[in-house]
């Protein structure tokens, strides 16, 4: 069942600059992304779910940042880019 209209705009919209990490090439970096927000920020929790070492994590979150240009240690910008992962999630043709 969907209830969020299928507009893929609006996820840019919050975090301009997100359809950057909505390709199949970046994929990557949007699933660590969602995996780091989802942990609340903590990193450690965040390489043990995706197993992958801390400095990778870091690695990939400093690209997330380059390609969407947000500051992850910035809660505004964390939230924009939560938010705006879920809701392409949501949005996404079936």
């Amino acid at each position: 069942m969907q209830f969020v209209p299928r507009d893929a705009a609006s996820a840019e919209r919050i975090c301009p600059g997100i359809t950057a990490l909505l390709t199949e090439r970046t994929r990557m970096y949007a699933q660590t992304a969602r995996a780091y927000l989802d942990c609340a920020a903590n990193a450690e929790q965040a390489a043990a779910l995706l197993h992958i070492h801390r400095t990778t994590l870091y690695w990939r979150l400093a690209r997330v940042a380059d390609l969407v240009r947000v500051d992850l240690s910035r809660g505004e910008d964390r939230l924009k880019l939560h938010l705006a992962l879920r809701l392409a999630e949501l949005t996404a043709a079936p």
